[in-house]
């Protein structure tokens, strides 16, 4: 068998004893029985070799299916025999029988309970044993319809069986057996009528059907590790059960019942090994590898310790979403042709730096370790595409990754796509210099591309530290801490611990100020702290706080006529006391502090009034008045409610009756409908702007009384496009309004791409009209953008992104009507931008300042300009792919260069230092041999300020033997200066002329006179 000059044939045959023995495996399920198998085609071979002239593959094929086939048959005789020699006491009990036949009428009732027309679609199928296509014939459908309303049916009956059961695992455990008799070892046959045997057939592949479903890839340990379901080509075909291909030939009635089972086109799944290396081809270890197979769930298997992942599929391309360690989801397709295949994946790209913040001014000094960072891509997939249901169930986070900053403030973020642009989010605690914690551009740090040893300066925020003890000096463990920060709205809370300390973390630096509220655990004790911004204590520790002791005290608020208010609250200097709301009865309680102000009622529909002491048991009482309420409803023509309309409204000096003119309460505003956005002016007359809620309805209570009220309603960009005016409200009127808006409105539905069809996140986007008005949006997590309400059917659109060359497209006409996010929306394709480093020297290879620098894109004439202020080392940024000629202008002399954007990183522009000053200067009589006097020549940049980071010349005068003379400044670089006369002072050197202004160039010298 060895000798392969004597058996010629057979070494043509070796070539495929992998992808034999893999076949055999597939047949017999076990690996020693499947080299039993491969031997025993061997010996065949030698026996009777094939014909040489015809493929290898069919043949042995055919040989090894028949071996498997005789081994089967031998199998099955042998079982039969013993179980008919078998002892009654393996037979099962009659619990585990009544559990059965339980599972049995269970999953008949639950089949009974289909909804239409998916119950008929499973017992034709099922319990009549018919095909997709015969389906198709008697109901008149397509095929594809009849094995949707399969997958459908058997979809429902899943999720029924999970409610029945309580869990998948139960039901999927109880069904088990009967599913082996449809899938199996050939126990079970299909039968049809009404024998009992028969009806277990129709279960068998019910139950088969459905665990099918359920995860053909998620219980291979049930399945025994088996072939045993195939899968039709068309991905919306059902799974059928298959009998083991070890049918004997001689069975007739067998070969015809399992023709009846597999449909036509129906092919075996296999099983794909996949081994996952990097660059070297190296194995990587532990890598999540989930394959698209368009399920809800889709497969997912993590590498072992030789890289390898194994599915079971039909699929021959598919796209297989891979992630590493500390890395972002990526994409890669893949061609399934073969048994095993190899992906490499490209080495990333890395983003590498540290975070340094320092204490007060000094930004950058110390090292932050220990700190929690979020990185973000502006890429949902690396690979580009969409993110399918099914992989998005199986992974948490596609678009952002996290590290964790070393001892010395170091990140590491590594496998970045290499074109990655995207956000570094900074934890709490911290916040980018200069800016507000509360602001996005506060909480990250955008990337434009991945780099190494990057620099990320922050600014630590204060914690707010202190000790809670309780009126008699005993810590308070447990007590409540809020604190307003530099006005905002909500507080930021903690609790004290055993000992009483707290340590809260603070969302701003306090410049505005600090409030502070303390209170026990069962709000028994409170306190109440105030800091303007200079006040604050050092270091924002409190030291310790005592709480006072507050007291219960009963209140009762009512109508005018003595009818109870419910839902009154209590509020003291702006702030909810303590409490409980008064009830139907208009009765509730309050904890009042041992020093107590002016207390306030509040309630909603009621104009607020005060709380005043009562007699005896009555405690405090207060009587209230029915506020003015209105509700406005804003449809169009069609009646179609415009929600989220914002709506302007105007009253004269005062809409609301009391607190802010034009701002509703705290209480108003969290109870009304609709939003309150924020006051104005326009023409010495205030006004509040509001939005209507998702209804198109905005409720605004507590109203002046005979105040004459305006409503505007305002498009996208602020246009009045509808006004109405609301005639004199009474006290305590509700009233409800319908405002119709003419005319037709717009909106504008677009998606923002880059040339590889990744949709674009943050990118801001600038609709203005041809008044000038302008109204801004940014796409969200999928690209896109919707902007409804617009009056007007012409718009220039700016479409800019860090990174991404900016667009400005002019006339843009707009879909009319809203809803248009149901149609194809505006495709927008961001073209990757370039930036150009610049560095401007002299032949001494010294920096020069000053110059101004233009780019001329060659192709189309379109230019660039660096920042004016005089920088030696320059940018352009965001500049279009394409050569670009470059322009420095400095000293009155241009300078040319050629780049390429993308290929160069930087450009160098090299200038001569020859230029030269000649300086004439007369003084009066009395300096005649006076002080040492300096000539001092300063440069400046392109708007006339001196360059900080460059030295003045000074020239001395020396000698003088008269009132005038002449010097001379040599090798001066091109530029502008100012030249002054100074001497030396007590208090430093004292200017003696006005700065005369020079500009220096090549060639001859400048000449400037300087005159006392």
């Amino acid at each position: 068998m060895e000798s392969t000059n004597t058996h010629p044939e057979l070494e043509r045959l070796l070539t495929h004893q992998d992808w034999l023995r893999s076949l055999a495996r597939r047949l017999v399920g076990d690996a020693a029985a499947a080299e039993d198998l491969v031997q025993e085609t061997w010996i065949a071979a030698l026996k009777s070799p094939p014909d040489p002239n015809r493929p290898a593959k069919p043949w042995l094929a055919g040989v090894v299916r028949r071996l498997a086939s005789m081994r089967a048959r031998g199998e099955g005789r042998r079982a039969r025999r013993q179980t008919a020699v078998a002892k009654p006491d393996v037979l099962p009990s009659t619990a585990e029988l009544v559990e059965e036949v339980d599972t049995q009428r269970r999953l008949v009732a639950e089949v009974l309970e289909l909804s239409e027309p998916y119950r008929t679609t499973v017992m034709l199928r099922y319990f009549q044993n018919m095909s997709s296509a015969e389906i198709s014939r008697h109901q008149g459908v397509p095929p594809g319809t009849v094995r949707w309303r399969l997958k459908r049916g058997l979809d429902e009956l899943r999720d029924r069986l999970d409610e029945s059961f309580g869990s998948r695992d139960e039901w999927c455990i109880a069904l088990l057996p009967l599913a082996k008799l449809g899938v199996g070892t050939g126990g079970a046959s299909v039968a049809t009528g009404g024998t009992v045997a028969g009806s277990m057939a129709v279960l068998a592949k019910v139950a088969a059907g459905i665990l099918a479903i359920w995860g053909l890839f998620e219980i291979p340990s049930l399945m025994s590790g088996k072939t045993d379901l195939v899968w039709a080509g068309d991905p919306s075909a059902e799974l059928v059960s298959l009998q083991p291909e070890g049918i004997p030939e001689d069975d007739a009635s067998q070969a015809t019942q399992m023709g009846d089972v597999i449909e036509r086109n129906s092919i075996a799944p296999n099983h794909r090994r996949i081994r996952i290396l990097d660059a070297n081809r190296e194995p990587l270890v532990g890598v999540r590898v989930a394959l698209n197979d368009g399920r809800d769930i889709s497969p997912l298997a993590s590498t072992n310790e030789e890289g390898q992942v194994e599915f079971l599929t039909t699929l021959t391309r598919a796209d297989l979403y891979i992630q590493q360690e500390s890395s972002f989801l990526q994409r890669l397709p893949v061609e399934l042709t073969a048994m095993e295949i190899d992906v490499v994946l490209a080495r990333g790209a890395q983003l590498t730096g540290r975070v340094l913040a320092g204490e007060g001014e000094q930004v950058g000094s110390v090292a932050l370790g220990d700190l929690s960072l979020r990185l973000d891509s502006d890429q949902v997939l690396w690979g580009g595409g969409v993110l399918p249901k099914g992989i998005a169930a199986r992974f948490e986070s596609a678009s952002w990754i996290t590290a964790i900053t070393d001892e010395l403030g170091a990140f590491h973020f590594e496998n970045l796509p290499q074109d990655w642009s995207g956000k570094l989010w900074l934890p709490a605690g911290v916040v980018r210099p200069g800016a507000d914690r509360r602001e996005a551009e506060g909480r990250y740090m955008y990337f434009d591309a991945p780099v190494s040893d990057s620099m990320v300066s922050v600014r630590r925020l204060p914690r707010l530290k202190g000790r809670v003890l309780d009126p008699g000096g005993t810590p308070a463990s447990g007590a409540h801490v809020l604190c307003w920060v530099d006005g905002a709205q909500d507080p930021i809370t903690g609790l004290s611990d055993e000992q009483g300390l707290f340590d809260v973390q603070l969302d701003s630096d306090g410049h505005s100020g600090l409030r502070i509220e303390l209170a026990s655990e069962h709000d028994q004790f409170r306190w109440n702290l105030a800091f303007a911004g200079g006040q604050i204590p050092s270091g924002f520790d409190l030291g310790e706080v005592r709480l006072a002791q507050t007291k219960l005290t009963p209140f009762h608020v009512t109508t005018s006529e003595g009818v109870g208010i419910a839902g009154a609250q209590v509020v003291q200097g702006g702030s909810m006391l303590p409490g409980k709301p008064s009830g139907e009865d208009g009765r509730g309680s309050i904890q009042l502090p041992s020093e107590t102000g002016e207390l306030a009622v509040q309630a909603f529909g009621f104009r607020p009034g005060k709380l005043i002491a009562g007699n005896g048991s009555e405690g405090m009482y207060a009587e209230l008045a029915p506020a003015a309420i209105v509700t406005w409803h804003v449809t169009d023509e069609k009646g179609h409610s415009l929600d989220g309309v914002t709506l302007r409204v105007r009253g004269g000096l005062r809409l609301f009756a009391d607190g802010e003119p034009y701002t509703p309460s705290s209480l108003d505003a969290g109870r009304t409908l609709g939003y309150f956005v924020g006051v104005g002016s326009l023409q010495d007359e205030p006004f509040g702007d509001f939005r209507a809620n998702e209804t198109g309805r905005l409720q605004l209570c507590n109203l002046t009384p005979g105040a004459l009220v305006w409503i505007d309603v305002l498009d996208q960009v602020g246009h009045v496009i509808h006004s109405q005016r609301l005639s004199t409200l009474g006290e305590g009127e509700r009233r409800s309004e319908t405002m119709i808006v003419p005319g037709h409105l717009h909106s504008f539905h677009a998606l923002v791409h880059d040339r590889g069809d990744n949709v674009l996140v943050g990118v801001e986007l600038e609709l203005s009209d041809p008044e000038g008005r302008k109204v801004q949006a940014m796409s969200g997590l999928d690209g896109q953008v919707l902007l409804e309400d617009l009056a007007g059917d012409r718009y220039d659109l700016t479409v800019r992104k860090r990174g991404y060359v900016a667009q400005t497209i002019s006339g843009l006409s707009f879909s009319a009507g809203r809803g248009s996010a149901v149609d194809k929306p505006y495709e927008i394709v961001l073209e990757r931008a370039a930036d150009l480093a610049i560095l401007v020297k002299s032949g001494a290879k010294v920096p020069v300042f000053g110059g101004r620098i233009v780019a001329r894109r060659i192709l189309d004439g379109k230019k660039y300009e660096a920042a004016p202020l005089g920088s030696a080392d320059q940018t352009l940024e965001d500049m279009d792919q394409g050569e670009v000629e470059l322009t420095l202008f400095l000293g009155g002399v241009q300078y040319t260069d050629v780049a390429q954007p993308h290929l160069d990183d930087s450009v160098e522009f090299r200038v001569p230092a020859h230029g030269s000053a000649q300086v004439t200067w007369s003084l009066p009589e009395t300096l005649d041999g006076g002080a040492e006097l300096t000539l001092v020549a300063v440069a400046l940049d392109l708007e006339g300020k001196a360059l900080q980071d460059r030295a003045p010349v000074y020239l001395p005068i020396g000698k003088r033997t008269g009132s005038q003379g002449v010097s001379h400044f040599r090798a001066l670089l091109p530029g502008a200066y100012s030249i002054v006369l100074e001497v030396p002072g007590e208090v430093g050197k004292a200017p003696l002329t006005a700065p005369v202004p020079v500009q220096v160039a090549l060639g001859a010298p400048v000449r400037a006179e300087v005159r006392l």
